[in-house]
């Protein structure tokens, strides 16, 4: 962060009012398998709605529907063709990140854990890399699902030829057109909209009047109290305010 700053000021300040999760990939979900940090998909989507984007939207809507029910039959009859048990995209990914190797060293202690020299970078780094997990020290693997750069070297030096089935059970083409399995969460469902990490906060009816609570000022009157002391009855004239504790109205004498 500080070598953001000294570069540009600007975006050092938005890296720090924005939510970690929506611009580092340390802080994504593991579970979307995603590592893309770009808004390429939004403008491809953008650019795939085409002039249809300026209809109303329930037209909008429709024309979606019906774009999206034509790609998936065509990406069904797609994938009787592949003779992989995963996508094209992913195949090539790791056909890359095998070309790319020679700067990394595994070392095997004879487990299924590695300690792997990563001499890409100077100076060179270290991972800890567990085959039966799936697991890196870089977070690639898990973030994206695929064997990153340290795996594919692990896997070759094991003589592992098949990389396929290192790769995520999301991303294969047996669970490649069906719908994500959905796991529901303990406790009551949300019905609030989930808010941009940039949008400020909706102020709800009870709490600006709570708000406004705090800003009028004490309220004062004489009240008479009658007691009893040692039998005898008085009166006494004493001060009562309203102050707000914690939200709340208290009163108590002056």
């Amino acid at each position: 962060m500080e070598k953001v700053e000294a570069v540009d000021r600007e975006a050092h300040r938005w890296m720090i009012e924005n939510d970690v999760r929506s611009w580092s990939r340390h802080a994504f979900d593991l579970d979307s398998k995603s590592d893309h940090v770009t808004n390429n998909m939004c403008e491809v989507f953008n650019s795939w709605l085409g002039e249809n984007r300026e209809l109303p939207i329930l037209s909008l809507l429709e024309h979606y529907r019906r774009r999206v029910m034509v790609q998936m039959q065509a990406m069904a009859k797609a994938k009787n063709d592949w003779v992989i048990t995963v996508p094209p995209v992913v195949h090539r990914k790791i056909n890359g990140l095998i070309e790319s190797v020679r700067n990394i060293e595994a070392i095997w202690p004879g487990s299924d854990e590695f300690e792997v020299v990563d001499n890409n970078c100077l100076p060179s780094r270290r991972y800890i890399l567990n085959l039966q997990s799936q697991t890196c020290d870089c977070g690639m693997w898990q973030l994206s699902g695929v064997p990153c750069l340290h795996a594919v070297r692990c896997l070759l030096f094991r003589n592992i030829r098949n990389m396929e089935d290192y790769v995520d059970s999301s991303l294969r083409i047996t669970s490649y057109l069906n719908p994500p399995i959905k796991h529901s969460k303990v406790g009551r469902p949300k019905k609030a909209r989930k808010k941009d990490a940039d949008e400020e906060p909706r102020m709800t009816k009870g709490a600006t009047l709570r708000e406004e609570k705090l800003h009028q000022p004490q309220q004062v009157r004489h009240v008479n109290i009658e007691a009893t002391v040692k039998g005898s009855r008085y009166l006494r004239s004493v001060e009562l305010k309203h102050v707000v504790v914690f939200g709340c109205v208290k009163t108590v004498e002056a």
